[in-house]
């Protein structure tokens, strides 16, 4: 086990949290079409500071600031991986670890040009879905490469066979394959409704509701959005305890894998 494999691991899975929130916030404040320019915001990428004497650069304001701030941070994730499937390249062993990174860095890409059209094909339902429910996989590559470069993972531990009940790895798979599809549903219910705002309710709608459509559908919106954010945040952080503890119990039995 490399120490320094296993704390890059770690940077790159923060980051890559810290990205899911920045992307989050770009959603939240409406802003995935603060400009049309991609990969670059208004032919620039890096941002305006006076006070620090760059006087060139990204306006930082308004609805700019969310989007071009999670074009930064990608950015940097995307280094990161590559960085990581560098150092994994060079210092792990393991073969499936290193596919796993390579892994990683087919999905940073492909989740850039994911965002990428998001913006181009002007937040398209099917894009923007894909785009949400790669991060969380991708998140959740660089969490496991995280774990499985991680000294404690690399311990051998006796072996115990499961007996009269049902095998773990079972209930480990159906726990995450029920968050994977929550993470779907969510994804396309707020997108859809991000695009319905946008065509239908936005101030420059080109397809502005009638006044006494408006509000009611508004309403509409809004609760549809809450019942998503809210009400799925429960099952999801139920399923998640239930699977950290399975996964505790697994590593009590996994032994050393090669």
């Amino acid at each position: 086990m490399n120490k320094g494999v296993h704390r890059f691991a770690l940077l790159v899975a923060g980051a890559t949290f810290f990205l899911i929130i920045a992307g989050a916030l770009v959603t939240s404040h409406d802003a995935g079409l603060a400009t049309a320019d991609w990969p670059l915001t208004e032919g620039r990428f890096l941002p305006k500071v006076e006070s620090l004497g760059i006087n060139t650069g990204v306006n930082m304001v308004g609805n700019l600031f969310w989007e071009h701030g999670h074009r930064m941070v990608a950015t940097t994730v995307g280094l990161l991986t590559i960085g990581l499937v560098v150092f994994l390249v060079l210092k792990e062993k393991r073969s499936w670890v290193r596919r796993l990174g390579w892994l990683a860095l087919l999905g940073v890409v492909a989740q850039g040009l994911l965002g990428g059209l998001t913006v181009k094909l002007m937040l398209p339902l099917v894009v923007s879905s894909a785009h949400a429910t790669l991060a969380q996989l991708f998140f959740c590559t660089t969490v496991s490469l995280a774990v499985f470069t991680s000294a404690s993972w690399m311990k051998s531990r006796p072996l115990i066979e499961e007996q009269g009940s049902l095998p773990v790895r079972y209930v480990c798979v159906a726990a995450a394959a029920t968050i994977f599809l929550q993470l779907v549903i969510g994804g396309v219910l707020l997108g859809g409704l991000i695009v319905f705002w946008s065509v239908f309710m936005a101030p420059k709608a080109p397809m502005k509701l009638k006044p006494q459509m408006y509000y009611p559908a508004k309403i509409i919106i809004y609760g549809l959005a809450s019942i998503t954010i809210f009400n799925a945040e429960p099952l999801s952080t139920s399923i998640l305890f239930i699977l950290l503890a399975v996964t505790s119990e697994v590593a009590l039995f996994k032994h050393n894998i090669s």
